[in-house]
This record gives structure tokens, sequence and C-alpha cells, in this order.
């Protein structure tokens, strides 16, 4: 990464960005050179905890990008702070108040003898259903099966290798179960 930003121009301009989580802390020093106008993060749900490192490289990525778009197939709404979270990657920092005092507004968090909160039933549903109008789209199963998609297709793509590359595959292919492979994999390496 630093001989890569060591050849950039301090500021580049760019429409988006794709996060790739794992690349996000690594590559971070040459990604804040670009300005991108717009970002898209997938499998949120896995990012939903600040305090971790990826949910806070996450959030260092989007900071100053002002179009953000977050994606999730998995439902995130069943702990209010995890939600704080995401609705702050999405429409920015301190939009949402503090995560105690949202907690408290929304989750009915009450103290714990330890100092810390405790979320009861939701709380101000209805109030949080308003405000997350214009920031949250969930769809239900039954929505997504009135569409009309296409089957998923798997199309294999041959990959040119050189003949070290296809040396070191062999000797994978050589160690792996081929019982434990599914058969898509199994064609892929012998492609």
């Amino acid at each position: 990464a630093k001989n890569h930003a060591e050849q950039l121009p301090p500021i580049a301009e760019m429409k988006w960005l794709f996060i790739h989580y794992d690349l996000v802390h690594a590559w971070w020093s040459w990604l804040r050179m670009y300005r991108f106008g717009a970002c898209i993060a997938d499998e949120v749900h896995t990012r939903k905890n600040v305090n971790t490192k990826s949910g806070k490289g996450v959030q260092l990525a989007m900071a100053s990008i002002p179009r953000r778009i977050l994606l999730t197939g998995t439902p995130v709404e069943n702990r209010m702070a995890e939600l704080h979270h995401l609705l702050q990657l999405t429409t920015g920092r301190g939009t949402w108040g503090p995560k105690g005092a949202f907690r408290v507004r929304y989750a009915g968090a009450q103290p714990n003898p330890h100092g810390g909160l405790d979320d009861r039933a939701p709380t101000n549903v209805d109030e949080l259903r308003e405000r997350m109008r214009y920031h949250y789209l969930r769809r239900t199963p039954k929505d997504v099966s009135s569409l009309s998609l296409p089957r998923v297709q798997r199309i294999p793509v041959p990959v040119p290798m050189d003949a070290k590359a296809q040396k070191k595959l062999a000797e994978l292919f050589e160690k792996a179960d081929p019982a434990a492979l599914k058969q898509d994999e199994i064609e892929l390496m012998v492609q």
C-alpha cells in the first residue's frame, strides 16, 4: 500500500467505493487519498458492532463519503445499539444522538447494577419508524417472492494461468478431499 500511495496524487476523484471489509483497514492509508462520491457496503450486519476493528474501519471509511448504501439480507433490529451504529453509518455521525440516549428512547433501556444499560421492550416504535422512513428499506420474503427474478446462473470463467500457478493449484488439489468439495468447486479447480 505504501508504494502505491507514493505514486498517486494526494486527492483523486472517484465515483464509487465498494467496501471489502478485510481490506478496509489494510488499505486505508491508500484509500483515504481518494474522494469518493458514494459507497456501497454489503453484509453490514457483520460489521454492526462499532467497537470491533472492522466496525471502526467501515465507520472511518464512510465518514467523508456523502452518499452511502448499506446492504444486508440478515435482520439487524434485534439490538438497538447495533441498529444505532448502522443508522449512523448511513446518515452520518451524530444524527441519531448518543447511543445510550437512542437505546433509552427506542429500546426501553434501563440502568443495570453494573453501570451499563439493559435493553427492554422496544419503545416509541412509530416514531423510530417515521425517522427511519427515508434511510431504511426493508423487504420481506413475501415482497421478494413476488419479483420475477431470473434463476441464479453459474458460468465458468476460464482463467489463464502460467505453469507455476498451475503447479501450485495441482498441489492444492492433491491435498484436498474431493468428497468434501462441491461439484462446481471441483470443476473450477480442474479447468
